[in-house]
């Protein structure tokens, strides 16, 4: 989020602790059992001795899980022994700092926190955050398609979209800054040599400076001044819970990535994200269907307050979110761009960004934003 975006972190924000939980104390689904183990469980009692005291009393006063579905950070969750409290504990990924701006999504927390959309953050610390438990299981790829989910989805998704953009907001929408700032810093020069050589033969600086160039012309054209609300942006079925033992409610999770941006933009990315997200997902295959894309879009503009009421509305909308599902794709693919350098994280990234940037492509071909000569 560029300089401009940012907003002040509520007066309400966490406090700050002056500790750092080694990122090599956790491995993929458990903790190593070695020195890094103490260390990390020093750290994490350092924490706890803050904010949840009562959980030291006793020697076992806490169980761990490890969550792993995700690609960017590391994930776990404490239970108190106890009182079977749960807590949310996330370790930022190593150099996420340098495309995320941690502050910006700190201040998203506490926003979704106050309008009753997401957790209270009990902490922040050098590499991470504590937060409450949202209770539910995650998504997939076949629950998200379920009408019943879809319908608490389009309800949640309105009710963000509805959340005020703040004072000092100047409404540019976060595709536009944030890759245009992961352009000017886009990483060209990998270790790995089949790694250099995927780059190579895919991307090329000057050209994905044209396609975005090309993009943002075509959002603005087809949309015809497009909304720009606050978005969550990422919402893959992963970051989607569903409390079916409690509430029914769904919920959202991770808002690095929240902020302002264009309405359908959330929407499409959503879309795409029905394909999963594996190192080489099948676009083409797995993204929503046009008859689920008819039955969210008429839900959601419901909840919203502007339902599609003629057939006709609903055809030109079906043509937006094409045109925002490529913006989509290529906003992924320089995420992707960036973590195949930097992130330690067990993913072919590069692979994942050749993916989206060639399903982007194909998209801007089919609707004549680009040239053939791209693809």
């Amino acid at each position: 989020m560029t300089q401009t975006e940012k907003e002040k972190v509520p007066s309400s924000s966490p406090p700050f602790i002056e500790v750092a939980i080694p990122h090599n104390s956790v491995r993929e689904g458990h903790l190593d059992i070695c020195a890094d183990n103490s260390i990390f469980a020093a750290k994490t009692a350092f924490l706890l001795a803050e904010i949840r005291p009562e959980w030291l009393q006793n020697r076992n006063g806490f169980d761990i899980e490890i969550y792993t579905n995700g690609i960017t950070n590391k994930i776990f969750c404490l239970t108190h022994t106890d009182s079977k409290e749960k807590m949310i504990i996330r370790l930022y990924g190593a150099n996420t700092e340098q495309i995320i701006d941690r502050d910006s999504e700190m201040a998203n927390f506490v926003r979704l926190h106050q309008a009753g959309l997401g957790p209270a953050v009990h902490v922040r610390f050098i590499n991470g955050f504590a937060c409450s438990f949202l209770p539910g299981n995650v998504l997939d790829m076949k629950s998200v398609r379920e009408p019943h989910i879809i319908e608490k989805i389009c309800q949640k998704m309105a009710r963000m979209h509805k959340i005020p953009l703040g004072p000092d907001s100047e409404n540019v929408p976060m595709f536009d800054a944030k890759c245009q700032q992961w352009l000017a810093n886009l990483p060209t020069q990998f270790e790995r040599a089949e790694m250099q050589q995927n780059f190579d033969q895919n991307f090329n600086v000057s050209s994905l400076s044209d396609q975005l160039n090309q993009l943002i012309k075509a959002l603005k054209t087809a949309a015809e001044s497009p909304l720009v609300v606050f978005a969550h942006n990422d919402l893959l079925p992963f970051n989607i819970l569903i409390d079916e033992e409690g509430t029914g409610d769904v919920h959202f999770i991770d808002y690095e990535y929240a902020g302002q941006n264009y309405q359908l933009f959330d929407i499409a990315n959503h879309f795409c994200e029905y394909a999963g997200v594996d190192e080489c997902p099948d676009y083409g295959m797995n993204s929503a269907t046009e008859d689920e894309r008819r039955h969210f879009l008429r839900r959601y503009f419901v909840h919203f307050g502007q339902p599609i009421e003629e057939e006709c509305e609903m055809d030109k909308m079906l043509c937006k979110i094409r045109h925002f599902e490529a913006a989509a794709h290529f906003f992924w693919t320089l995420w992707a761009i960036h973590q195949a350098a930097k992130s330690a994280i067990q993913f072919d990234y590069m692979l994942y960004a050749i993916t989206r940037h060639r399903y982007c492509t194909r998209l801007m071909t089919s609707l004549g934003i680009a040239n053939k000569k791209n693809n």
